[in-house]
């Protein structure tokens, strides 16, 4: 039996400033191509490990184009609520897109099962705990919990995530852990056979994903054998949907930003009466930016006294 797993879809009506395409139409024809891939395929449900939404809010029109998608290929869906499908961050899916989702019954929210389906799956949406503890091994949980694949976090003093093998040690009733909210893919199996699965994002939102290449992923059940494949979402190339351009110039605002928080740093520290050209000049030469920032700043220096 198989199954499409798929997380942090962050579908959305707002354009993010470096994406020059439709970013809305491009996230809503994605969500089409994973749900035409699951009929395909031969999937028994599309998983999705949170996030599904970007908002709690998201217009009427989204939801409708959600609802086309499915209908139109006749999948299952099993969700889990992220911290961006809620409203404050607080569980309950009263009057959100996602919850009108499940009052529609076209998707079903964790659930201890499918019918018709003999794989027990299990879900923890966000900040969700189960009420009582798991005796029986279970196939698959879907968890919205940063999980990284090392002790190292996304940023200097980045706490509060599990590890890869902290995840599979907190769960061990599980033979495959299927997480969202880390927007950077990875998968890992331990010397046990257990799968730990990070989705990643479908979609390159921010210049740092530039080179990004989103995937959803194929999980196979026969024989009490797990097996996993990454399937690559089809996309365009990076100069088609980047505004680079804008990103150039971004670029170059912050660095003059940071120049000149290094530049008053400097002045801070600086015991002697400081000379503004000399500390200037010093600056320029330990930080070295750009021939762009260094022009903007020879300007300056022009018409200083």
């Amino acid at each position: 039996m198989k199954f499409i797993a798929t997380a942090d879809l962050h579908l959305t009506e707002k354009q993010p400033a470096n994406r020059k395409d439709n970013y809305p139409e491009v996230l809503l024809d994605k969500f089409d191509w994973i749900c035409a891939y699951t009929q395909q395929s031969g999937a028994k449900a599309l998983l999705v490990a949170g996030d599904f939404f970007d908002r709690p809010d998201v217009p009427y029109w989204i939801t409708r184009r959600v609802l086309e998608s499915i209908d139109k290929y006749q999948i299952t869906v099993i969700a889990i609520p992220g911290q961006h499908d809620l409203r404050y961050h607080v569980k309950g899916l009263e009057n959100t897109p996602l919850g009108m989702l499940e009052q529609c019954g076209i998707i079903i929210l964790s659930g201890n099962g499918i019918n018709g389906c003999p794989y027990k799956i299990r879900g923890l949406g966000w900040d969700e705990k189960f009420s009582k503890p798991i005796k029986e091994q279970q196939d698959i949980l879907l968890t919205h919990e940063m999980v990284l694949p090392s002790k190292e976090g996304l940023f200097p003093g980045h706490e509060g995530f599990e590890t890869k093998r902290g995840i599979m040690k907190k769960y061990p009733e599980f033979n495959i852990i299927i997480s969202g909210d880390n927007h950077n893919p990875h998968v890992w199996r331990n010397k046990k056979g257990q799968i730990q699965l990070n989705c990643g994002s479908i979609c390159r939102k921010n210049k740092d994903q530039v080179d990004y290449k989103p995937s959803i992923w194929e999980i196979e059940i026969k024989n009490k054998q797990y097996r996993y494949t990454e399937v690559p979402i089809p996309i365009q190339p990076p100069a088609d949907v980047f505004d680079f351009d804008r990103i150039e110039k971004e670029e170059h605002r912050q660095e003059l930003k940071q120049y000149i928080n290094e530049f008053i740093e400097s002045l801070n520290t600086n015991t002697n009466t400081p000379d503004f050209k000399d500390n200037l000049n010093a600056v320029i030469n330990e930080i070295n930016p750009r021939d762009s920032v260094k022009s903007i700043i020879a300007r300056v220096m022009e018409v200083i006294q």
